[in-house]
């Protein structure tokens, strides 16, 4: 079972940052402590991540916006289904994701494929017309992201309930066993409308005030793209 943690962490509005020039993140963390004095910020310790992201041949899945991952954290295994946004640079919008159902460690993505069929259906709001079922049978591991992050959460004394995690990542492809590393900063925020005045106001004094951080608008799987493959990307370009 998941824990209250888990699941608040996963109803929450996320915002990657990179580290800037030679910054820490015990840095950045000092500096937000002193901006933000009517705010707590509680160390919830350090926690590893595993995701597996899977496609199909031709890679028909990511290259059509859809990622498909399977996710453990901690004693906590799931499905992932995220769509991401096509849109060039500063047009492009948030990543929507959809988290199904509990999985046991041993489950593929054809042994749910049916929910997850459905799942990416609903992202794009549409029924496909071809087999989508059939294709997430044929689904096979693609990258693997392995995750240490460094948790705090940040507690306002309105109510408001926040987490900050610095994050050092390997990212892994799983055929050729290539490797690429990098490391960021991920703040959540309440999914609120109560709280939406709050949290852009969070956000604007960090992008005043916090010249350690450059906040970025891509997901783990994108990131993974331009890292392990740059000649592609290049290429692309």
């Amino acid at each position: 079972m998941k824990t209250s943690f888990d699941v608040e962490r996963e109803e929450m509005k996320k915002y990657h940052f990179v580290l800037l020039g030679f910054a820490t993140f015990k840095e950045v963390l000092n500096k937000l402590e002193g901006l933000m004095k009517f705010y707590r910020f509680e160390s919830q310790g350090k926690a590893n991540t595993k995701e597996v992201i899977y496609d199909v041949a031709n890679n028909l899945l990511t290259e059509a916006g859809i990622v498909l991952s399977k996710k453990t954290d901690g004693k906590n295994t799931f499905f992932n289904v995220m769509k991401i946004s096509m849109l060039p640079g500063e047009l492009k919008r948030l990543n929507h994701t959809h988290v199904l159902k509990e999985a046991s460690a041993i489950e593929e993505p054809r042994d749910i494929s049916f929910e997850i069929a459905t799942a990416i259906e609903n992202l794009f709001n549409t029924n496909f017309t071809f087999d989508l079922e059939a294709f997430i049978k044929k689904a096979l591991p693609l990258l693997q992201i392995d995750v240490e992050s460094e948790n705090y959460k940040i507690i306002g004394g309105n109510g408001l309930r926040g987490y900050i995690s610095y994050e050092k990542i390997t990212y892994k492809d799983i055929k050729t066993n290539k490797k690429a590393f990098g490391e960021g900063v991920v703040l959540r925020l309440p999914n609120d409308e109560k709280y939406e005045s709050e949290n852009e106001r969070i956000l604007s004094l960090i992008e005043r005030n916090i010249q350690e951080l450059g906040q970025y608008n891509i997901s783990k799987f994108e990131l993974a793209q331009k890292l392990l493959y740059p000649k592609d990307e290049e290429e692309e370009e």
